[in-house]
């Protein structure tokens, strides 16, 4: 019997929002597949993203897209230091 797969949207609340001025806020978030590739294994390799990734600044959410930049250039003075 083939293994079915529901890959679908989910909802439910984001306890490390934080705005542009680092403040904290508890907010309603959905997370939604954006990329759905089969590999050569034959398995699913799915990639997610937040709906409240783009204005989001936590440091360490990975959906937060606000803060990639900086972690690039943060990552790149690390590297030109060695």
């Amino acid at each position: 019997m083939k293994e079915k797969n529901c890959i679908q949207p989910i909802t439910g609340p984001c306890f490390d929002f934080f705005d542009e001025n680092e403040k904290q806020y508890r907010k309603t978030v959905f997370i939604v597949p954006i990329k759905i590739k089969k590999l050569e294994d034959g398995s699913l390799g799915i990639s997610y993203a937040c709906s409240r990734g783009e204005q989001c600044h936590d440091p360490y959410c990975r959906y937060a897209y606000a803060n990639k930049s900086k972690i690039k250039a943060l990552v790149k003075l690390s590297h030109e230091e060695e």
